[in-house]
């Protein structure tokens, strides 16, 4: 008789999903599966909830880079700030595959898991690059104010990249769907943290000025007749206008 399935359960952060492969690859992996939070259970199978570890990660980290590689360590990474249900799934048999065959798991392209993990960084990657020029800052106080909704987790790529260019600035990124927040300081390092609705509510309805000279500039030089909706979505699709 086959030995039960055993489904680590985590809370999908890279920590949580490293943490859940290390006990799952404990456990055996032949028998054992990763989750994504709560999910549809299946009747004959056994869930263990998996809480995020440093130390743990940090030897899953260590495993990706002596074993497969850095460049595979970079696609587990995006991988796994995809929004996906089964991203914690795919990067665990991609990285079976990968301690097997080493560097080269990159090359398996006609491996299920290694398609899907190479799909779930690019879609990653595309989002992120694009907000990094899509996204708009507003004027509160002392301080820039941006607000956005992404579909994956790509607050810290996009705040890494303002840090560069913004790095004598104060301002604050908001990730409203996560309702997580990255505030950075002139010349430091951003601190990410959590936030209420209230705060969020509370920058919606202030109002800026720029923003309001922007609308009367856009509408003072357009010209009716050359209006194209089709190019400008094609240009600004519709779900980076938002906070705009």
């Amino acid at each position: 008789m086959n030995a039960k399935k055993i489904v680590c359960v985590c809370d999908g952060s890279l920590e949580g999903i490293f943490c859940a492969i290390y006990r799952a690859w404990h456990i055996g992996t032949s028998r054992t599966e990763i989750s994504i939070g709560n999910t549809d259970m299946e009747l004959f199978a056994e869930y263990e909830n998996v809480e995020a570890d440093a130390d743990i990660a940090a030897k899953v980290t260590d495993t990706i880079l002596n074993k497969i590689s850095y460049e595979a360590y970079e696609y587990i990474c995006y991988a796994a700030m995809s929004d996906e249900a089964d991203r914690g799934e795919a990067i665990y048999r991609f990285m079976i595959l990968g301690v097997k065959v080493g560097k080269k798991v990159l090359e398996y392209m006609g491996d299920k898991w290694v398609c899907r993990v190479v799909m779930l960084r690019k879609k990653v990657w595309h989002e992120s690059h694009r907000y990094m020029g899509f996204l708009r800052f507003e004027q509160y106080d002392r301080s820039l104010v941006a607000r956005f909704e992404p579909q994956n987790d790509i607050l810290g790529m996009v705040t890494d990249y303002f840090c560069d260019r913004l790095f004598v600035e104060n301002f604050v990124i908001i990730d409203v769907k996560r309702k997580k927040a990255a505030f950075h300081k002139a010349d430091s390092k951003p601190v990410f943290v959590y936030v209420e609705d209230g705060y969020i509510e509370a920058l919606r309805d202030r109002k800026d000025e720029y923003t309001d000279l922007w609308n009367t500039f856009f509408e003072s030089i357009m010209i009716k007749e050359r209006e194209n909706r089709n190019l400008q979505r094609q240009n600004m699709p519709l779900i980076y206008r938002k906070y705009m």
